[in-house]
């Protein structure tokens, strides 16, 4: 398994999803907006890190439209 940086922020935004259903869940909606914004900064990142530094991984490549099915289905 090759946990490049973008890979490891596609994984954190994997992590993030529950957190913000939890926060939307208990009324929490400021925060659940932190977490969503902060899941879309990483959407942005992984994808600029994989492609400047030359690090697309298959993992990558199949992890990210999950994380970001994952998020929008939340």
């Amino acid at each position: 398994m090759n946990l490049t940086a973008a890979n490891q922020l596609t994984i954190l935004r994997m992590l993030i999803i529950p957190a913000f259903v939890i926060l939307l869940l208990y009324g929490y909606r400021g925060w659940a907006l932190v977490s969503f914004l902060i899941a879309g900064v990483t959407d942005l990142l992984d994808g600029l890190i994989a492609r400047r530094t030359g690090q697309k991984t298959t993992l990558g490549a199949w992890l990210d439209p999950v994380a970001d099915k994952l998020l929008i289905a939340t």
